[in-house]
């Protein structure tokens, strides 16, 4: 559950502040050229704010003032960023026809691709963006993000270690490495990337919450969670429930079930009928031994979703420390139903059957959840349910 909600946080991050540089690109000759002369600076993805993607443009040519595509290429941007993909893909076809050799034009096009879910169409943009400029390590970071949308961690791997080559100080760079070691499940690689995006950019918002969900998977939950501190230490003013939500999990792996359910009560804060986050508070408070509040949390959560089958299972539990195990039983069938290889309902109506005196029928179910989730009994027996 806390593993969908960061992906999500991740991508969104990253597109808001890469189409955002495409717009600061567009300034005009003069910024270009003061950025020629400037420094070498940290690019950083980590940011709302920042400036990271196409911000090295300057050292890939940038866009030449005669070229008669660059009057599309801000409106496709505009387009892409409200989500209105079918006008930046014509915006961004009207520049690559007038200025087919425009790196910068197929690079836009790629990225607004990757955004759209279409990652074979990213990948074809930005090699041909690669190909009109090998030395861009946009083109590299880009591609590298849309071979892990496929799901090709190695070679997304392979492209984001080119981009590193040729831009030491990308925070982005480090950031979707780490994300594709993450996703590899090398947990240790992950780490060790996101702490350079940390070290690069001390204020790296997505790096601490990569970092801890790493460490999470990895069982270092205090690390985790001094993680996720910082997170919401450096969002002063909590831009979305996220926060607290990966936070409360650590703190549940922990078997910190007060700070996990207070972190939830935080996360509902910004949306009181979130179904996801109440279902998950009455999973924490059923653990916990609060059984009634528990049900109410669960019962609020399948009022918007009836018949979603995590919410059953939790509903169950809640009734099955409640000792209410007839309508324990009658949740955990439901849920069930819908997924028959869910190794958590199976155990949780294993207990409640042998509590009725069914051993036979109790034993049925918990070597179903064992051959499933061999790990499911110890986990559920750490939490207290035996």
């Amino acid at each position: 559950m806390a593993y969908a909600t960061s992906v999500g946080w991740f991508w969104r991050m990253g597109t808001v502040c890469l189409l955002s540089a495409l717009l600061i690109v567009l300034d005009g000759a003069i910024e270009l050229a003061r950025a020629q002369t400037a420094p070498p600076r940290i690019l950083s993805a980590c940011r709302a704010t920042g400036s990271w993607g196409l911000a090295d443009l300057p050292h890939e040519k940038g866009i030449p003032a005669s070229s008669k595509g660059v009057a599309f290429l801000r409106p496709a941007v505009l387009h892409a960023m409200a989500g209105d993909f079918v006008r930046a893909f014509e915006q961004f076809d009207h520049a690559i026809a007038l200025d087919p050799n425009n790196a910068v034009f197929y690079l836009g096009r790629g990225i607004a691709r990757l955004e759209n879910r279409q990652p074979d169409q990213a990948i074809e943009d930005l090699s041909r963006a690669i190909a009109l400029n090998p030395r861009s390590p946009t083109g590299f970071v880009r591609r590298g993000q849309a071979y892990e949308q496929k799901g090709e961690y190695d070679r997304a791997i392979q492209d984001l270690d080119e981009a590193i080559k040729l831009s030491p100080g990308d925070v982005a760079a480090y950031l979707f490495r780490g994300w594709a070691y993450f996703r590899s499940n090398i947990h240790d690689r992950a780490i060790e990337d996101m702490s350079l995006a940390i070290k690069l950019d001390p204020a790296c918002i997505s790096g601490f919450t990569q970092r801890a969900s790493a460490y999470n998977l990895m069982g270092e939950h205090e690390r985790a969670i001094a993680d996720f501190d910082r997170v919401i230490e450096l969002t002063s003013t909590p831009r979305s429930s996220d926060e607290f939500d990966l936070r409360a999990s650590a703190h549940f792996a922990k078997r910190d079930y007060g700070r996990a359910i207070e972190d939830l009560g935080q996360a509902l804060k910004f949306k009181s009928n979130n179904a996801r986050v109440l279902n998950k508070r009455c999973f924490f408070r059923a653990i916990a031994g609060a059984a009634n509040e528990a049900l109410a949390d669960c019962n609020e959560a399948l009022r918007s979703q009836p018949n979603e089958p995590a919410y059953l299972d939790s509903r169950g539990l809640a009734y099955l420390k409640a000792g209410s195990l007839n309508e324990a039983i009658a949740d955990y069938d439901a849920a069930l139903r819908a997924q028959p290889k869910n190794a958590y309902s199976l155990y949780g109506r294993g207990i409640a059957k042998r509590l009725k005196g069914d051993d036979a029928g109790s034993e049925a179910d918990i070597v179903a959840a064992r051959a499933i989730q061999p790990g499911v009994i110890d986990e559920m027996t750490r939490h207290g349910l035996k």
